[in-house]
C-alpha cells in the first residue's frame, strides 16, 4: 500500500557569504537518507530569504527503523461515538485522561447554570401570572419588575443552554480529531544549510 507524504525543506541562504571550499583530504559531510525514492531539487539561491520547497511522492516514509510499528492507535469513529454517548469517554478511550475532567467541568458548569436559571424563570413566571390576577406573591415588586426578572432569567438560561450544547459538540469533535492525530508524526532532520521536516500519518 502506498503512503502519501510531504517533505518540507526550509533553508536560509545568505548571498553575501560564499561557500567554503573543502580542503584536500577533508571528508564530505554526509546527508542523511530521508525516504526511499525521494529526490530533492537544488535549493533556490536567494539572499536573506527562507526558501520553502515542497515535494510529494508515493512511497513508504521510512525515517526510522523498518521494524513493524506496534503503537496502539485509537479508532476516531468509535472515539466520537463514545463521547456522544458519555461526555469524556472518548478522551479516556484516546488515553488523554487529563482532558476528561476539563470536559466534565465545562459541561457541569454550563448545565448547572442553565438549570438554576430555568428554576428562577419558572418561579418569576408563576409570580407574574398571579400578580396579574391580583394575588401578588411578591408585594415589594410591581408586576412590571417581576416580568423583567422573568425575562432576565430566561435569557440567562438560554445562554447557558447554548454554551452547554457548544461544549458538548466540541468535546465530541475534539475526541474525533485527537484520535486522528494519534497517528500523526513529525520528524525533524538536520541537513546541511537547513532543517528538514517530514510528516507521517
Amino acid at each position: 500500500m502506498a503512503y502519501a507524504g510531504v517533505f518540507v525543506w526550509l533553508t536560509l541562504i545568505s548571498g553575501e557569504k560564499k561557500p567554503q571550499l573543502l580542503q584536500q583530504g577533508a571528508r564530505t559531510p554526509a546527508v542523511p537518507r530521508l525516504a526511499k525514492g525521494l529526490k530533492l531539487s537544488e535549493p533556490q539561491q536567494r539572499k536573506g530569504l527562507w526558501v520553502l520547497t515542497a515535494f510529494s511522492w508515493k512511497a513508504p516514509l521510512c525515517l526510522r527503523d523498518s521494524a513493524p510499528d506496534t503503537v496502539w492507535l485509537p479508532n476516531p469513529r468509535l472515539s466520537a461515538i463514545l463521547s456522544a454517548l458519555m461526555p469524556g469517554a472518548g478522551q479516556i478511550y484516546n488515553r488523554s485522561y487529563w482532558k476528561a475532567p476539563i470536559v466534565w467541568a465545562a459541561l457541569g458548569i454550563t448545565g448547572y447554570g442553565a438549570y438554576q436559571n430555568h428554576q428562577q424563570y419558572l418561579f418569576y413566571r408563576r409570580a407574574y401570572r398571579e400578580a396579574l390576577q391580583g394575588r401578588n406573591p411578591l408585594p415589594s415588586l410591581r408586576p412590571e419588575n417581576i416580568r423583567f426578572l422573568r425575562e432576565s432569567y430566561r435569557q440567562d438560561r438560554d445562554v447557558f443552554l447554548l454554551a452547554f450544547l457548544i461544549a458538548y459538540g466540541l468535546q465530541v469533535g475534539e475526541a474525533y480529531a485527537d484520535a486522528h492525530l494519534k497517528g500523526f508524526t513529525i520528524y525533524a532532520v538536520v541537513v546541511p544549510m537547513g532543517v528538514s521536516l517530514a510528516f507521517a500519518w
